[in-house]
């Protein structure tokens, strides 16, 4: 309970004016009264401790994009390892703080889409959280979203630690389809927007949950001290029907970084590789990278995406993009085959009579 305090205390630091601050910790237990989290001096993280984020002050916090339209969630929270869970506290913690390892979620309800002015099919999607306070107040963080196959009827429930539901709830949270990432950077205000152009897949899932509750779900694995890479997917070019030239922009920002692509015919679930050329890509500028594939099939959808990872560890993805290779050569018809054995037999019978001839 005396970490969970301290954690309350620190967090309040970030707290921020557009927001209603909230009246209870992360665990449901009072906060201490304003001023008083000056005493412990605590502001930088202690050993074995990473990056976290995600105190929201109560107050709606995040917001989908669909169409170009905005849509605010009807709840946020947290699910700790240990399975712990309170569905009446909205912050949403990520990260790894004070032994404890957080994942959060953001819930939208999808069923009535038309009082924002939105109509379905959903061509795009962007998820918008205010970034919130995070500990400590420099240094990154990658915040990778995931689809979650929990019912929210089950997510928004009560869990005691140990709780076997609650510990399958946090796994799900971080372990589904990939939907994209965003980097959180601890320096920015806590009224800063983390906003994340979510992939092919995740649009799909959002069309399938039209009329229902769509929830996201987040984890954040790593504290880095220098900005992750910046990835960008370009179109594809040059397209046949058995072969493209995928593309995108990388810029390193300061520390080496190796850069792949990834693709498949599955929105997803890339599951092949190729290295991008160039391969590793240093300095702090954009360096455009691209990759030659072959061997693919004709007439078919391919899904791609650009993949870093610099020296720290950091892993970041572009968008997911698509590209469809062109048919193959045109089967010739029935009647042009019959065209062409008349032809055929034609020619026979002119060789033969011009053997004759010659004999």
């Amino acid at each position: 309970m005396k970490n969970l305090l301290l954690l309350t205390v620190f967090i309040l630091i970030g707290s921020f004016t557009t927001h209603a601050q909230g009246t209870s910790n992360l665990q449901g237990d009072p906060t201490l009264p304003p001023g008083q989290y000056a005493a412990s001096g605590q502001t930088t993280l202690r050993a074995g401790d990473f990056f976290i984020f995600g105190y929201s002050g109560g107050a709606s916090s995040a917001f989908l994009e669909l169409n170009g339209v905005e849509i605010p969630s009807i709840t946020q929270g947290w699910y700790l390892d240990n399975g712990n869970h309170s569905a009446t506290n909205s912050n949403y913690l990520c990260g790894f703080y004070y032994n404890q390892y957080y994942r959060n979620f953001m819930a939208f309800d999808l069923a009535n889409l038309n009082n924002y002015g939105i109509t379905p099919p959903i061509t795009s999607a962007t998820l918008k959280v205010v970034k919130a306070s995070s500990i400590p107040a420099t240094g990154f963080a990658v915040w990778d979203l995931y689809h979650v196959s929990t019912p929210w009827s089950t997510i928004n429930t009560n869990y005691n630690y140990g709780d076997p539901t609650g510990l399958a709830i946090f796994s799900d949270l971080g372990t589904g389809s990939y939907y994209g990432n965003g980097t959180v950077d601890g320096s920015l205000p806590s009224t800063a927007i983390i906003a994340t152009t979510l992939n092919t897949a995740a649009v799909t899932d959002i069309n399938a949950s039209v009329g229902s509750v769509f929830v996201i779900g987040g984890r954040s694995d790593d504290y880095l001290t220098n900005a992750p890479p910046t990835a960008v997917t370009n179109a594809a070019t040059s397209v046949t029907s058995n072969s493209a030239t995928l593309n995108g922009e990388v810029n390193a920002n300061g520390l080496p970084t190796t850069v792949t692509f990834l693709y498949g015919t599955s929105s997803g679930n890339l599951n092949q590789t190729v290295n991008a050329v160039p391969n590793s890509v240093t300095g702090t500028t954009s360096t455009p990278v691209s990759a030659n594939i072959s061997g693919l099939t004709p007439g078919v959808t391919y899904y791609f995406q650009v993949k870093t990872e610099n020296s720290q560890g950091a892993i970041v993805y572009g968008a997911e993009m698509e590209f469809t290779t062109s048919s193959g050569p045109l089967p010739v018809p029935l009647s042009n085959w019959a065209i062409y054995f008349g032809i055929f037999l034609i020619g026979l019978f002119v060789m033969a009579r011009y053997r004759r001839k010659m004999a």
